[in-house]
């Protein structure tokens, strides 16, 4: 029985070792952040602009469509958002997509861009969700590396 405990309890530091962490290669001047709260990963810029990643389960078992237009009536029916441009992007071998809206707040114009990444459709199976925000003035500049660092996540 000692044995078998132990054999257990080992396993399981094992498996904790080999747990993959995520990744992304943010823009240059972008500091990663080490175990932020809250999400995955997280980087920013000396401007405040904010890149950051969660993993989840695919509870809603959705595949691309149904969370580019999940985010989509969030971001514009239920957020009041102007809807910008969206595009493909492509990591870990699947294929994901990202949404780039804009919003006012006491004056101050604020870009949002959140991309989706389904690895599966199950309820078993992972979503990545990647976001980056900050305002327009200091985000607007590396808006093309930002969503090109999408294509990087690991």
């Amino acid at each position: 029985m000692k044995r078998m405990i132990l054999i257990a309890f080992l396993f399981s530091i094992a498996l904790g070792a080999v747990s993959c962490s995520i990744s992304l290669a943010p823009p240059n001047g972008y500091v990663e952040l080490d175990d932020p709260p809250m999400y995955d990963y997280v980087a920013f810029s000396p401007d405040d602009v904010r890149i950051s990643v969660k993993k989840q389960e695919n509870l809603e078992h959705g595949n691309i469509d149904f969370w580019y237009k999940t985010f989509m009536n969030l971001n514009v029916t239920n957020r009041g958002r102007k809807f910008i441009k969206d595009g493909d992007f492509s990591a870990k071998n699947k294929a994901g997509k990202y949404l780039v809206f804009e919003s006012e707040t006491n004056g101050i114009v604020h870009l949002y861009v959140v991309g989706v990444l389904p690895i599966g459709e199950d309820k078993d199976d992972d979503i990545f969700i990647i976001e980056a925000a900050g305002k327009k003035e200091k985000m607007e500049s590396d808006l093309d590396a930002i969503i090109a660092s999408f294509n990087t996540l690991k």
